[in-house]
């Protein structure tokens, strides 16, 4: 019994700060601009092909995005790189690294976002050339085990965003929870609170970071899994994230979901992966209204 009590006041430890920390960042999430709009885009194929329902599952190296508490579940060193291509030249590209150390993980994530050529107009809309922009950011992660079923992890990151011969610098902090219910196998909840930080400013003008406060649950069965998001943006409003994958011959996955997008039209995406002895592929397709939609190859590697 004493053990008991151990156990539940430490998971309450474990809890309620990310709790209070939902109640105290719910004033910040009324609607408005914000910057770094690239740090709203998701990591790794296999995530972004399940619609990004991924709070709960965070199984690979891109849960230094998703959830950084994921990163305790993984037992062996692995890295992911992924290859975004977006519309109009643009591009999404991250590679990512996790790594069990001592008694706890780490793990590493760079983004680098480039805008491709943008032409330059004057006052009288004339043509001036053209001039490039990207964005950037770097992060650390840590994350640990409470007990068998539950984890936590934290993260902080440098951010940089450069349009022509203007470049901002900022930081931020991400948190999050993973639980493995107990009670029934295969059922897990994450809670995860991303891009915690002041402005980031250009000159004098700056803009609020891109808050995310996002929470799911997920469970496997065999070689199906189904995941369920929720995802509340600073900027907008309340986003509902579904997605599946199903394993064949424990070598090739499909994958499935659907997301719902504030002010746009709601998307079904898919993809697939491959894993041969440690070394896996994926793919994903995400579709956007009346544009091109983006893809999302992405290579792993464990060791």
């Amino acid at each position: 019994m004493n053990a008991k009590r151990r156990y539940l006041r430490v998971a309450g430890c474990c809890f309620l700060p990310p709790l209070l920390l939902l109640l105290l960042c719910a004033g910040a999430l009324a609607a408005g601009e914000t910057g770094a709009q690239f740090l709203k885009i998701g990591v790794g194929a296999k995530a972004m092909a399940m619609g990004g329902a991924f709070s709960a599952i965070a199984d690979d190296a891109s849960a230094i995005y998703w959830n950084p508490a994921g990163l305790a579940r993984q037992e062996a060193p692995s890295v992911l790189a992924t290859y975004g291509m977006w519309f109009e030249h643009m591009g999404h590209h991250t590679f990512a690294a996790a790594m069990p150390v001592g008694g706890g993980h780490w793990g590493g994530l760079v983004c680098y976002s480039p805008s491709g050529d943008i032409p330059s107009v004057g006052a009288d809309l004339d043509e001036l050339g053209e001039y490039d922009a990207y964005d950037f950011s770097g992060s650390l992660a840590f994350a640990d085990q409470v007990g068998a079923d539950l984890s936590y992890g934290v993260g902080v990151k440098l951010i940089q965003s450069s349009i022509e011969n203007e470049s901002a610098t900022g930081y931020a902090a991400d948190a999050g929870v993973l639980y493995e219910l107990p009670q029934l196998e295969g059922l897990s909840l994450g809670l995860a609170v991303q891009n915690m930080g002041p402005e980031l400013k250009f000159i004098s003008d700056g803009d609020p970071l891109p808050l995310i406060v996002r929470g799911g649950v997920a469970f496997e069965a065999g070689h199906l899994v189904v995941a369920a998001d929720a995802s509340k943006p600073r900027d907008n409003d309340v986003s509902v994230h579904l997605g599946a994958e199903y394993l064949i011959a424990e070598i090739l996955a499909l994958r499935a979901g659907f997301l719902t997008r504030p002010e746009m039209e709601s998307a079904v995406t898919f993809g697939l992966g491959v894993t041969w002895r440690r070394l896996s592929v994926g793919y994903a397709y995400v579709p956007f209204e009346e544009i091109e939609g983006t893809h999302h190859v992405s290579a792993g590697l464990g060791f």
